[in-house]
């Protein structure tokens, strides 16, 4: 997200949120951004929820509709199409977007936006990377609000290694 932090939500009101299984995997920061046009505050949710379908099952999508966000950005939904058709993951007032890693179960990220992009895009156009679905980007003129989920690295030196070239790649992509 490109943009100015002007607040995040206290750890208080956090322990307020009747959601305790997942809410300390949450960030949820306000952001203020503006350009020529002057846009106007948004309000962005960024989420790991560890499970789109556990996350359900947990209450996240009664918690995510009371937050009133312009965009919820969540990483590691761990679902793919047919999943999603089967069991609904609507919310109502929002446009669903995915990017689904080519494995089930594993890794994928979501846009939920109240309003229509004017582009998106899923991974940066590499295809090691790109197969995880760990990318997933709206773009709004000169604004763009990213659902990015990096590798950890931790469960080997392999994937360490992987880390540090995704890591080489998107700083190649934000110098651009």
């Amino acid at each position: 997200l490109y943009g100015r932090a002007v607040g995040e939500v206290s750890p208080q009101a956090w322990r307020a949120s009747p959601i305790k299984t997942w809410q300390h995997r949450a960030a949820c920061v306000a952001c203020s951004a503006s350009n020529a046009g002057g846009v106007p505050d948004m309000r962005v949710i960024s989420l790991n929820l560890n499970g789109l379908r556990s996350a359900a099952r947990k209450g996240v999508f009664e918690w995510m509709a009371a937050q009133d966000a312009d965009a919820i950005c969540l990483q590691e939904t761990r679902i793919q199409a047919d999943q999603r058709s089967a069991e609904g993951f609507a919310l109502p007032g929002y446009h669903l977007h995915y990017a689904d890693a080519q494995t089930r179960g594993y890794s994928g990220v979501a846009l939920y936006l109240r309003g229509r992009a004017d582009a998106m895009q899923a991974g940066i156009g590499i295809a090691d990377f790109d197969q995880e679905g760990r990318w997933l980007q709206a773009d709004y003129g000169d604004l763009s609000i990213v659902s990015l989920y990096l590798p950890s690295g931790s469960s080997g030196e392999a994937r360490q290694a992987f880390k540090f070239q995704v890591l080489d790649w998107l700083a190649e992509k934000f110098a651009a």
